[in-house]
């Protein structure tokens, strides 16, 4: 079994989902091409997978990503997490 491993910015990332009153469960640990980190914003599930600015997805991120029907979001910034939880709170509003 592959096992993940995390891009520089994971921590940065998580810890602004956290500062932004987002749930965050490190899934980088089970490998497998499964998403970095399962957020909880607003009464949704995003499964996010943190890249740093010239990361791409391997093969095999690109076809969990494509297989997945739930939100996948590839996150490379703060700013980035900052725009999703945005998003959905705007939503949520409706």
């Amino acid at each position: 079994m592959k096992h993940g491993r995390r891009d520089a910015n994971h921590a940065e990332i998580a810890r602004t989902f956290e500062q932004l009153g987002c749930t965050v469960f490190d899934t980088s640990a089970v490998g497998c091409d499964f998403p970095d980190m399962v957020i909880g914003c607003a009464g949704r599930n995003l499964l996010i997978e943190a890249k740093s600015d010239n990361g791409k997805l391997s093969e095999g991120q690109d076809g969990f990503r494509e297989r997945w029907r739930g939100q996948y979001d590839v996150v490379r910034s703060p700013e980035d997490a900052e725009l999703i939880v945005a998003a959905i709170r705007k939503e949520f509003r409706k």
